[in-house]
C-alpha cells in the first residue's frame, strides 16, 4: 500500500471517532447524572432492550429491490485529509479539517478553484466545524451553512465572494446551544438541533441558544453508551423531515418536526443493544451509515457494512441505499471503488463519491451506472 493510501486510510478511520467527540464533550457536563440514571436502569432490567427509534420500523429485504453497480471517473487525487465533500451550484467542496485550510474549492470538473477558512477566533474564522449539509443557490449566490459546534454558532459561508476575495467570507450567523452535533438553520432566528440531556437525546427548536420546544428523540430511555447513537443527520425543510443514518445501529430514523411522527427503515436484521459494543474492549463492532444526503425525491444513504476494526482502512463493496420518503427502499446501488462519503447533484444527474484514500470520483446515476462525459464533466 502506498504511503498516500496509508495515511488517507488512518484519517479516515478516525472519521466516525471524530464524529463522537461532540457527544464525549457535551457528556461530560453532566456525567455524574447521566451515570446514575444509567445504573438505576440497567438494575431494573430483566432483559436486554433493543434500542428502537420508534415501534414503527420498515424492514426490507436488499434483495427485493433493483441493484445496479456505478462505474466513475476520477476527477481529484492530489488532496488528503478530506472528510466531506458537497457539491454547491457548480462548486465542489471538500471539507478537509486537519489541513490549515478548511474548505477547498473546485469546479464541477475538478479544477481547482481556492481555498478558504481557517481555525481561529476572528469574525470569518472557524473554532471546530462541521459542514450541516444545507447548502442553497438563489439567482447564481453560493451558499453553504458550517456547524461551528465549540463557539456555538451557525455560519453561513458566500462561496460566490469567498472565491472573489480569496478568503472566507461569513455574511449570516446564528447562536445554537452548545455542543449540538446536529444543527440546522430553520430562520434567521430559530434553529433546530440535536441535544443531550441527562437520559436522552432530544430534537430541539433553539432561538439564540434558547429552547422552544423540545421531543425525545428515543421513546425508551437509553440504554447504551452514547457514542452508540452517533449517527448522520440532514433536514429536508420542505417535508419537515429530519433524517438520521445511524453509524452503529443498523437503520435510518425519520422525525417529522412538524407533527412529531416518527418511523424507522432497516435493511437487513434490526440490530440489538447487546451486538453494539464489544464487551472486552468496549469499541463499537460494526459500522453500518457511513454518509446521507436527502434530495427533493430521495434519500441517499452510504452503507458500508464493514467491521469497526476494517472500517476506513480495509476495501470492501459497499452500497449506497436509496429510499423514498416514507422510508420505502427504491434501489440499491454499488461502487467500483471504495467509497465513504457522497454528495448528489441532481440537476446534472452526478454523483461524487470519496474514496477512503481521499480520491474524489464522479457517477452517472442516470444512464445504468456509466459515467457519460457529455453529462457534465
Amino acid at each position: 500500500m502506498h504511503s498516500h493510501e496509508v495515511a488517507g486510510g488512518l484519517l479516515h478511520r478516525n472519521k466516525i471517532k471524530e464524529s463522537v467527540w461532540i457527544e464525549t464533550m457535551r457528556r461530560n457536563s453532566f456525567k455524574t447524572t447521566a451515570t446514575l440514571a444509567f445504573i438505576v436502569f440497567c438494575v431494573g432490567c430483566t432483559e436486554v432492550r433493543d434500542i428502537y427509534y420508534s415501534d414503527d420500523i420498515k424492514i426490507t429485504d436488499g434483495v427485493e429491490v433493483p441493484h445496479r453497480t456505478l462505474n466513475g471517473k476520477l476527477l481529484i487525487s492530489e488532496l488528503l485529509g478530506v472528510s466531506y465533500i458537497e457539491v454547491v451550484g457548480n462548486y465542489l467542496l471538500a471539507f478537509t479539517p486537519k489541513l490549515n485550510n478548511l474548505f477547498h474549492i473546485y469546479d464541477a470538473n475538478g479544477k481547482y478553484i481556492t481555498e478558504i477558512g481557517i481555525k481561529g477566533n476572528g469574525p470569518n474564522d472557524f473554532v471546530n466545524c462541521k459542514p450541516t449539509g444545507q447548502s442553497c443557490v438563489n439567482k447564481g449566490v453560493c451558499n453553504i451553512w458550517i456547524n461551528d459546534v465549540s463557539s456555538a454558532e451557525l455560519k453561513r459561508i458566500d462561496l460566490n465572494e469567498s472565491i472573489r476575495m480569496g478568503r472566507c467570507i461569513i455574511d449570516k450567523r446564528l447562536p445554537v446551544i452548545p455542543m449540538s452535533a446536529n444543527s440546522f438553520y430553520m430562520n434567521d432566528s430559530v434553529a433546530m438541533q440535536e441535544v443531550l440531556t441527562e437520559n436522552n437525546y432530544k430534537w430541539v427548536s433553539s432561538s439564540n441558544g434558547r429552547i422552544l420546544t423540545e421531543d425525545p428523540c428515543y421513546k425508551i430511555k437509553m440504554s447504551s453508551p452514547y457514542s452508540c447513537y452517533s449517527n448522520i443527520s440532514r433536514i429536508d425543510e420542505c417535508e419537515n423531515l429530519i433524517v438520521s443514518a445511524m453509524h452503529y445501529i443498523n437503520q435510518i430514523n425519520f422525525y417529522n418536526y412538524k407533527t412529531g411522527k416518527r418511523f424507522s427503515a432497516c435493511v437487513g436484521s434490526i440490530t440489538a443493544s447487546q451486538n453494539i459494543l464489544d464487551k472486552e474492549t468496549g469499541l463499537s463492532k460494526w459500522v453500518y451509515y457511513a454518509d446521507l444526503q436527502v434530495t427533493d425525491k430521495n434519500i441517499y444513504a452510504l452503507y458500508l457494512n464493514q467491521d469497526y476494526k476494517d472500517a476506513y482502512e480495509k476495501k470492501k463493496k459497499v452500497e449506497l441505499h436509496v429510499f423514498g420518503k416514507d422510508g420505502t427502499l427504491h434501489e440499491i446501488l454499488s461502487f467500483d471503488q471504495y467509497i465513504i462519503g457522497i454528495s448528489v447533484d441532481m440537476s446534472h444527474g452526478i454523483l461524487y463519491g470519496l474514496s477512503y484514500d481521499d480520491c474524489i470520483y464522479a457517477y452517472d446515476i442516470r444512464n445504468n451506472g456509466r459515467f457519460v462525459a457529455s453529462q457534465r464533466v
